[in-house]
């Protein structure tokens, strides 16, 4: 980590009003991103990661790296996911 990205985190943290409790972290991508979610959140074998099934493969592949599974399709009306589409999975919200 560099100069420059220490100091973004900082004026950033300072800008959200993070306390010590609250950890801000920036990543070199939206992957790297993800694969930090599903570590900080635990996300494991069994547990059901929501994603739409239409987007960019990273989502998937934060997912898959972790054993978790489920991706929603987007069905003919609607490219993202919304509470009908993943309710008809069976799935709660």
């Amino acid at each position: 980590m560099g100069k420059a990205t220490k100091q973004f985190e900082d004026e950033l943290g300072n800008y959200l009003e993070l306390d010590d409790q609250r950890v801000l972290m920036s990543t070199n991508s939206c992957t790297a991103a993800l694969n930090c979610a599903c570590l900080l959140t635990g996300a494991g074998p069994g547990d059901e990661v929501i994603a739409p099934s239409f987007t960019y493969v990273a989502a998937h592949q934060a997912r898959d790296e972790h054993g978790s599974d489920v991706a929603v399709g987007p069905g003919h009306q609607y490219p993202h996911v919304i509470p009908p589409v993943v309710a008809s999975t069976g799935n709660p919200l």
